[in-house]
């Protein structure tokens, strides 16, 4: 967790311009921290041909913006508020002049949340707070609006880095390509927990099994899923890993770690995202140290 002067990406995230058809040019919503210069949410045009990109629209009036979640037909943004008694925001966005418009705004269940996800279908928001340790969902309106919670689970834990896992720290929630698996990796506890999401009721129950231990002192954070929905794969903030897994029937059975570092590399260790190139011939992982 970090909070930086200006721009510290929460998520970046892209769609094409307009409506229809195939485009080079790109929007790319951008969430910061805004406790210092920035301002919120940002849009910009991107050419993926190009490289070049041009400011398009600011969504302010938002505390610490931080993470971002698009819905799946790309009607609707939601931001996670990452503040003590933290919260849910829902926007509208307009295609053809990418603008955001606020809708309205929920709590998060929790102080802290630091990522959100919608389901498959759109249907529910699911927010991750770090510093309550606890995660929410939340029923998404016809109008893209948030309900109130229909549920909110405290995990309970921790682990052997004293500084950093005191307590649970939920810090991503990830739904797997069937809606009904749901991992949640919690840097805390040193476990991805895992859970059954009913997607007419929106309640989250134990999977089988109820989590994936992690290496001790590892603290996962981020999770990504494999094109071919078979894999998947866990950043460890806290040693500056990557863990792959077999996916199955929500059972995720490990297959190897390897670091994100270069040898000889004594600096901090302070890992963040991880994402699947599309064609699924690379991993990407991110490290914040220098």
């Amino acid at each position: 967790m970090k909070r930086s002067n200006f721009l510290l990406v929460g998520l970046l995230a892209m769609f094409n311009v307009g409506a229809w058809g195939q485009n080079a040019d790109k929007y790319l919503l951008i969430g910061t921290y805004t406790t210092k210069t920035s301002e919120g949410i940002y849009v910009y045009k991107f050419n993926t041909e190009t490289g070049d990109f041009s400011p398009v629209s600011i969504a302010k009036g938002v505390k610490n913006p931080s993470f971002l979640a698009i819905s799946p037909d790309k009607r609707f943004v939601y931001s996670v508020a990452e503040v003590n008694g933290g919260a849910v925001n829902s926007y509208s966005f307009d295609k053809n002049t990418g603008a955001l418009t606020f809708i309205n705004t929920q709590s998060a269940g929790g102080n802290g949340p630091c990522h959100v996800a919608t389901d498959k279908k759109g249907k529910w928001v699911m927010v991750g707070n770090y510093g309550g340790g606890s995660l929410s969902i939340l029923p998404v309106q016809a109008d893209g609006s948030l309900g109130v919670a229909t549920q909110t689970i405290q995990h309970e834990g921790k682990s052997v880095n004293a500084a950093r896992q005191e307590k649970a720290h939920v810090h991503s929630i990830n739904v797997a390509p069937n809606n009904v698996d749901v991992f949640v990796p919690d840097l805390g506890m040193d476990k991805i927990m895992t859970y059954t999401l009913d997607t007419k009721a929106g309640r989250l129950t134990p999977g089988n099994p109820a989590f994936t231990a992690a290496t001790p002192g590892a603290g996962p954070r981020h999770f990504t899923f494999h094109p071919n929905g078979k894999w998947a794969y866990v950043i460890n903030e806290l040693d500056a890993t990557m863990t792959s897994f077999e996916y199955k029937k929500g059972k995720l059975t490990p297959v190897q770690t390897v670091t994100t570092l270069p040898s000889g590399y004594t600096g901090r260790m302070w890992c963040a995202d991880i994402h699947v190139s599309p064609d699924g011939k690379f991993l990407y992982g991110s490290n914040r140290a220098q």
